[in-house]
């Protein structure tokens, strides 16, 4: 759905607007990776053992249940996943 409303607005050729969302996708991965890598380095988060990978898994469970609260029309669903990675990955994510 977000795709298809940036790409309606956009008026760009489909390969630049995907591009772009290709860099948002990455650039978030990085600034999650730097707060696991943070919560690994201090064990504020048990376990923490590749920080990329880490990332990535959250970064697709955010966009996963952000679709499902969009499809079910039921925002508790992504607020259920904040609260998941919420306190200790939330602070860290704020100080980086």
């Amino acid at each position: 759905m977000l795709v298809c409303l940036v790409l309606r607005r956009a008026r760009k050729p489909v390969g630049e607007v995907v591009k772009h969302i290709s860099q948002f996708r990455l650039m978030v991965a990085a600034w999650i990776e730097q707060a696991f890598e943070l919560c690994r380095s201090d064990d504020t988060i048990a376990r923490v053992q590749n920080s990329a990978q880490e990332a990535a898994a959250a970064l697709a469970l955010l966009a996963g249940e952000q679709l499902a609260a969009r499809a079910e029309e039921n925002p508790a669903l992504f607020l259920k996943v904040l609260q998941i990675l919420q306190p200790d990955l939330g602070r860290r994510i704020n100080e980086t």
